[in-house]
């Protein structure tokens, strides 16, 4: 299997297939096979859903075959059953060949489809159950079934939707509902699918919540989703509802756990809060484990802190948090608690964030002093924030009903203190809670960590906390900061650190940087890919230009995966730069850049970019590149007529074959432009090209003088070279007087070509869009001169009336 189910509308031809068999109850699909080679029954009996084949009658000791099943209401005959398998084979049955599933009350089984089934996602063909669902377009593959009778697709989707829950999609409103939480575990087991296959495929963060509904928590053993999702490209939170925080067990995915209401990555740290645990930790938790608030009183305080004392993170986490409140407010008061930073953690995460408000302000930066960094992963956002409150601004603790004093004094006073504690305090506060933070004592705050400290702690204050710090200040405070304090805050990322940043903050620390200090280090790629192409028009060109260079797109060392870009980005860059600019870049630097483009990215090209591109490279170079028809796919018609004679040469070096549906547009652009005499100069086989990517419904919308001139190109002996909704395209496009002027030849020669059969009867005239009638109806049930006989206002409509009122049955 190659990449599968990269969205919902993939998904969409999973369910078409699937749908066929949903009689065989809700077994797993992996638990299937074909029933090869299987002995018949000990009593000889067989049945089938088809007759045999031709030459392989029934055994002379079986039953005869039934070749239908039995109507609703009766049962089947006594000589013929429908819950055995077949003699052939090929029918359902467990992997491991012992019984036969038995089919739901009246049903029987079906032989399953052999060969391959494609799906184009041609919005006009029959949605069948999916009604609007159906995608446009997108699937390009096919399903077939194992040597073991599993099912497998081979295919790619084409487009990169993503899953949905909106209208239409798979259990949203209006949608068809296929999946209820958890019921695609019905159709595949987890294991069935190699883990560069689900990396590859798979997009967690474009589902959108939605994870969740394609498999249950219990199809994973522990440790495994980690191996089918790198936990350095994913986290918990992006799989939507297959992680839930209350269900959530620590190491369930990589080195992350449920804080509060967060997926925290201990990564190093993680043995520190969620690693074995000690016979006094747990036999500490157990003390405390029978408590209720009020209990405590009547106990010797210092019993109750030697049991504390051995009390862990994970301890203090099992306890209900009105106990830990009241251990601490009414149990130990007045004590000196001498706790390490995590076992304080475990303590804070439990309490509210009024509670920590409420506590004495000499409390809270008592129990900051015994802080490390790391300590403060293990603290619910707000609880860190309610903190940082209580400990860095002045006047009465918990503050006033509009909020804490501040005292810039003390505030200064404090940041000398917990210097130590402030990366673990922005990184454990969450960035909803830094705009609530004034863009000075921000800047001050990291104006005081330094970054380049051998003991600084990155997965402490990583990428993401950097990205909602300077998201939320302002694009003067950023420039304020200056260079060197930006260069230090991001110079230590990787690129995947960039993930997730706002763009506009990505651009804000791109212009307020020293350029040329960074655009050969690893973190630019990661910030450009943060950026977006919106915001490249902002980049002075010649700098672009610079920072293209820099990365060396066809060069050996560049790598699109691990750039912290993608090709979209690429294709931005380029798309920001005009005519001057990628003459500077030259031929070598455009081909290495558009070795990682697809036809996708090139779509997005505007404005004529994709001309200027071809015209950059040259005919020649251009002809040899696969993103050729991308480009072309992209040219309008004003940009088609500059190709002058060169176009005859760009047609016949065009894969129209397997990218008819990028160039659909240019055809039909290209036959808009086309003079007489450059339809008289086209061949034969380009002609086909150009009007079967077009498509019949394209077709009818040339100007109809283009179509009669085409028409009358191809002659009457060439049409069965065209598909018949081409020809029925050219002549819906075409009027009465039009379609009079063709001889008797030709106007046979395009009938039969559209799908009549002139010796027989009338044939099907759905291809041509202007006789969509009952017509068709009409002639099958009488004769021909009757059904000429009848109201054309009612039956016939003018397409039809058009074309048998022309020289194909003699004058008008």
């Amino acid at each position: 299997m190659i990449k599968i189910l990269q969205s919902a509308s993939a998904l969409a031809v999973v369910i078409a297939v699937f749908g066929a068999f949903a009689m065989f109850g809700s077994a797993r699909m992996v638990d299937l096979a074909f029933a090869q080679d299987a002995p018949p029954p000990d009593d000889g009996g067989f049945c089938c859903d088809a007759p045999p084949p031709d030459d392989a009658p029934p055994p002379d000791d079986a039953p005869p075959c039934c070749d239908a099943p039995p109507p609703d209401d009766a049962p089947p005959p006594g000589d013929c059953c429908f819950d055995q398998p077949p003699p052939d084979g090929n029918f359902f049955a467990p992997s491991d060949g012992t019984e036969f599933f038995a089919p739901p009350d009246g049903g029987f089984f079906f032989e399953p489809p052999t060969g391959e089934f494609f799906f184009d996602g041609n919005s006009g063909q029959d949605k069948g159950d999916f009604g609007e669902f159906a995608p446009n377009q997108g699937f390009e593959g096919s399903f077939a079934f194992d040597a073991r009778g599993d099912f497998v697709f081979e295919g790619v989707p084409t487009f990169d939707a993503g899953f949905s829950p909106g209208p239409g999609g798979p259990g949203g409103p209006g949608g068809p509902g296929f999946f209820p939480d958890g019921d695609f575990h019905d159709f595949f087991n987890p294991g069935d699918f190699a883990p560069d296959l689900f990396v590859d495929t798979f997009r967690p963060d474009k589902f959108a919540g939605d994870f969740g509904d394609f498999f249950l928590g219990g199809d994973f053993q522990p440790g495994e989703f980690d191996n089918l999702f790198n936990p350095d490209e994913y986290r918990p939170d992006e799989f939507g509802s297959f992680f839930t925080f209350e269900e959530f067990k620590p190491g369930d995915f990589g080195k992350f756990a449920a804080v509060g209401d967060t997926f925290v990555d201990f990564g190093g740290h993680f043995d520190q809060f969620w690693g074995e645990r000690g016979d006094q930790a747990k036999a500490a938790t157990d003390f405390f484990g029978g408590f209720n608030p009020g209990d405590f009183k009547g106990f010797a305080p210092d019993e109750l802190l030697g049991q504390v004392h051995d009390l862990d993170y994970q301890g203090f986490r099992d306890m209900d948090k009105d106990v830990v409140f009241d251990l601490f407010n009414d149990g130990l008061a007045g004590q000196e608690f001498d706790l390490k930073g995590d076992q304080w953690a475990g303590a804070f995460s439990r309490f509210d964030v009024e509670d920590i408000r409420g506590f004495d302000q000499d409390f809270i930066a008592g129990a900051v002093h015994d802080f490390a960094p790391a300590d403060f992963l293990g603290i619910p956002d707000d609880q860190a924030f309610a903190m940082f409150e209580t400990t860095f601004f002045g006047g009465p603790a918990g503050g006033l009903a509009g909020g804490p004093v501040f005292d810039p004094d003390f505030f200064g006073q404090r940041l000398d203190e917990f210097q130590g504690q402030l990366s673990g305090f922005l990184g454990s506060m969450g960035s909803e809670n830094f705009d609530k933070i004034e863009d000075g004592q921000l800047i001050d705050m990291l104006g005081r960590i330094d970054f380049s400290a051998p003991d600084f702690d990155r997965t402490v204050l990583a990428g993401d906390d950097l990205g909602g710090i300077f998201r939320s200040l302002g694009r003067e405070s950023l420039a304020a900061m200056g260079k060197d304090q930006i260069m230090g805050a991001i110079g230590g990322l990787k690129a995947k650190d960039f993930k997730g940043w706002d763009p506009a903050a990505a651009f804000g620390v791109f212009e307020n940087i020293d350029f040329e200090q960074s655009k050969g280090l690893e973190h630019m790629g990661g910030l450009v890919g943060a950026m977006g192409p919106d915001e490249f028009r902002n980049i002075d060109g010649d700098q672009l230009i610079g920072l293209f260079d820099s990365f060396a797109f066809g060069g050996p060392g560049f790598d699109l995966a691990t750039s912290g870009m993608d090709k979209n980005d690429i294709a931005g860059m380029m798309a920001a730069m005009d005519g001057q600019h990628l003459a500077t870049l030259g031929n070598e630097g455009i081909r290495g850049a558009l070795q990682h483009l697809d036809d996708k990215a090139m779509g997005a090209w505007e404005g004529g970019k994709a001309f200027e591109v071809f015209s950059t490279l040259g005919f020649d170079e251009a002809r040899g590149l696969d993103q050729l028809e991308g480009m072309v796919g992209r040219f309008d018609a004003e940009q088609i007529q500059q190709l002058g004679a060169g176009l005859g040469d760009l047609l016949g070096s065009l894969d129209f074959q397997n990218k008819g549906a990028v160039l659909k547009d240019f055809s039909f652009d290209t036959l808009t432009v086309l003079t007489p005499e450059e339809f008289e100069s086209l061949g034969l086989e380009q002609l086909v090209n150009l009007t079967s990517t077009t498509g019949g419904d394209g077709i009818v919308g040339l100007d109809p003088g283009q179509i009669q001139t085409m028409v009358g190109h191809i002659g009457a002996g060439s049409f069965r070279e065209f598909d018949p909704s081409v020809v029925g395209g050219m002549f819906a496009g075409l009027d009465f007087e039009q379609i009079g002027e063709f001889d008797r030849e030709i106007m046979a020669a395009a009938l039969e070509a559209a799908g009549a059969n002139l010796l027989g009867g009338l044939g099907d005239f759905n291809s041509i869009a202007g006789a969509r009638t009952d017509f068709d109806e009409l002639a099958g049930l009488v004769n021909f001169e009757a059904a000429l006989a009848q109201d054309g206002s009612f039956v016939l409509q003018d397409g039809v009336a058009n074309f048998f009122g022309g020289n194909l049955f003699g004058s008008n």
